[in-house]
């Protein structure tokens, strides 16, 4: 029989295979949501069946490290805490893929750094005055990928565009981002790693 200590210590020394964490960003119309991913990989839309409306992107393959941006609202029916406007951004982490020296185990999970890094955020206003078939080829395409299949002088544009309109993220706050995400971390390892501490509470994961 494995005794509590056992368990803390074997827990504690576990390796992480794999972490999903999010950003929320409420009262966001998702159509109005535009980004770039650093990293070079594959693009997906994401089509309604029913509906045959747009609702969400992805950079990277299922089965790799994936980041998804889409319409939590839509998603959920129309409304979601309370917004019927709701953008979420998920990240998935393998730190196996990423090779030996990116493996961590549990009792390091809070020191993690996580930002979304590589992701690139536009003013929705790199779309004005642009012809409606640019934004549809920046749905289908991603905008990092679109911008070398358009004609010369759209892309002339959009690439002045680019510059004038992407959105810098202060140093402040992506540092208050990954601590906000190591603080939750660490609340998550505390719970995975002894859970007989909270067996008498009731948590608030978020």
């Amino acid at each position: 029989m494995v005794g509590k200590s056992d368990y803390d210590m074997c827990i504690s020394n576990s390796k992480v295979t794999r972490v999903d964490y999010t950003l929320d960003i409420p009262n966001l119309a998702f159509e109005h949501l535009i980004v770039d991913y650093a990293y070079r990989t594959t693009f997906e839309s994401f089509i309604d069946d029913v509906s045959c409306l747009y609702s969400g992107f992805q950079y990277g393959a299922g089965n790799g490290c994936p980041v998804k941006f889409y319409d939590k609202a839509f998603e959920q029916g129309g409304m979601f805490n309370g917004y019927s406007q709701y953008t979420r951004l998920e990240k998935l982490h393998k730190p196996n893929a990423r090779g030996r020296k990116s493996m961590f185990r549990l009792s390091e999970l809070h020191t993690q750094k996580y930002a979304f890094q590589g992701v690139t955020f536009y003013d929705p206003l790199i779309l004005d005055g642009m012809p409606k078939s640019v934004f549809e080829l920046i749905r289908r395409e991603g905008i990092g990928k679109a911008v070398y299949l358009l004609t010369n002088n759209n892309r002339r544009i959009l690439e002045r565009k680019m510059c004038k309109y992407k959105l810098q993220a202060s140093t402040d706050f992506k540092k208050q981002l990954i601590k906000r995400y190591q603080e939750k971390l660490y609340e998550l390892q505390n719970l995975i790693a002894t859970p007989h501490r909270f067996a008498d509470r009731k948590i608030e994961c978020a």
